[in-house]
């Protein structure tokens, strides 16, 4: 993760959320969605980092959180929540915010 470590070169306190792709579709079939899964579902580390940040797994100021399964509705993705099952609606952001607000806190160190 290059990024990651650029930006801890340039800013060595500051703490990275790191989130899981997004879903697509509708999620009934479809390779994007198979995709998605298979980038979300790695096998984790035993410090919970994904392989997605392969080489960041002990760094403590990187968080990985898949929060994909808050935007669906019984395993489906809902028009309320992405009108064209790709951009959020105003309900899709504020399950972001919900779902992400804990793990700021934390990272922050702040108590809820």
């Amino acid at each position: 993760m290059v990024i990651v470590r650029n930006i801890h070169e340039k800013s060595p306190k500051t703490k990275v959320l790191l989130l899981g792709v997004f879903p697509r579709a509708d999620r009934k079939t479809g390779e994007l969605v198979k995709k998605i899964d298979e980038i979300n579902g790695m096998t984790k580390f035993a410090s919970g980092i994904y392989l997605i940040a392969k080489g960041l797994e002990s760094d403590r100021s990187l968080k990985y959180v898949d929060i994909g399964d808050k935007f669906l509705v019984h395993g489906k993705m809902s028009k309320e929540v992405m009108y064209d099952y790709l951009h959020l609606t105003a309900r899709g952001y504020e399950i972001w915010a919900e779902a992400i607000t804990p793990t700021l806190s934390e990272l922050m160190g702040r108590k809820e």
